[in-house]
């Protein structure tokens, strides 16, 4: 077994790639998000004034996301056997 050892800057390679892909049960994806709500709601508040001025932004981009997000779930749902 060869010695892992890090690279000129400190870094370990394997530590690199940070996307690679992992997969998570209902329960972990539920809770991912959960956690990314919770997030969000926390920064929400804290930076109220900030959001309440770009608040026109937001929305748009809430809804052209979610527009996207449910074309690719209806045309997924349109393959299924």
């Amino acid at each position: 077994m060869t010695p892992v050892v890090p690279n000129a800057l400190g870094v370990y390679p394997e530590a690199m790639n940070l996307f690679k892909p992992f997969t998570l049960r209902w329960w972990q994806m539920g809770l991912f998000k959960l956690c990314l709500a919770c997030g969000g709601i926390i920064l929400g508040v804290y930076f109220h004034a900030f959001f309440l001025t770009s608040m026109p932004v937001v929305a748009v981009l809430f809804v052209l996301s979610a527009m996207y997000l449910i074309a690719v779930w209806w045309k997924q749902m349109q393959q299924l056997p």
